[in-house]
């Protein structure tokens, strides 16, 4: 069977048209020739909606803590609002897309960090579901929420989420969608090609900051564990897969 490609893009990309709309209508594009999943995240409209009804945030190390309480909220937002909607949108562009979560066939089954509450980091991963969908000539539209090993609700980093998939799957490729145009060396311009042994020194030098450190060493993980080849590309404009930096053995 031929290998999946695995697409995720941020919340930020999701929250509001034309942008959204572009992707959209990209993957309708990839899904003609390619085995696609679609994983999404929803950060800003999850803080959106944390603020309306008064929850309380707390950070550890910067990175936010979700509390049982939260967790209520993140599931509805994601797994309802953002996920329903996208796959909405999909069937109405002539995609057969399916909205579901890593809940769902026990696709992800993940574990708590210690510190943060319900935010978790994928552990065992039963992608049965989603290869029963795409052989079907589905598109499976997956957000990032999570159960732990008693079933209960967590919350996965979409990035994780999408890596995670990509290895179980032994995906072609996987495409990570941004804000930004790939990775920039030290003249600023962008990185076309990212030898995964490039990765610490760009770190270190401090070339690579910021969001796109986890995204890289993300990305080179799922590199050495078979993921065919990785894309860090800029989605404000659609699915430019060649415009951004392509990250390879």
């Amino acid at each position: 069977m031929k290998r999946p490609w695995i697409i995720k893009a941020g919340g930020e990309l999701m929250a509001g048209q034309p942008v959204r709309g572009k992707i959209l209508a990209g993957l309708k594009k990839i899904q003609r020739t390619e085995r696609l999943v679609f994983v999404h995240g929803g950060g800003p409209q999850i803080e959106a909606e944390l603020k309306r009804n008064n929850v309380a945030a707390h950070f550890v190390n910067g990175r936010r803590v979700t509390t049982p309480e939260a967790m209520i909220h993140v599931e509805r937002v994601l797994s309802g609002e953002i996920n329903k909607g996208l796959a909405a949108e999909l069937v109405k562009l002539g995609v057969p897309a399916v909205g579901l979560s890593c809940r769902d066939g026990g696709a992800v089954t993940a574990t708590p960090i210690e510190g943060l509450g319900r935010a978790a980091k994928p552990g065992k991963i039963r992608p049965a579901l989603l290869a029963a969908l795409m052989a079907a000539k589905f598109v499976p539209v997956v957000s990032s929420v999570g159960s732990d090993a008693k079933g209960m609700a967590v919350n996965i980093n979409a990035d994780d989420a999408a890596s995670a998939i990509a290895v179980a799957m032994k995906a072609a490729r996987l495409v990570f969608l941004t804000n930004v145009a790939g990775v920039r060396g030290s003249d600023g311009k962008r990185i076309p090609v990212l030898k995964i042994s490039q990765i610490d020194r760009l770190i270190e030098e401090g070339v690579i900051t910021g969001g796109m450190i986890p995204k890289v060493q993300s990305a080179r993980k799922a590199i050495l564990a078979g993921v065919g080849e990785i894309d860090i590309v800029n989605g404000l404009d659609g699915i430019q897969i060649n415009g951004g930096t392509r990250i390879l053995k």
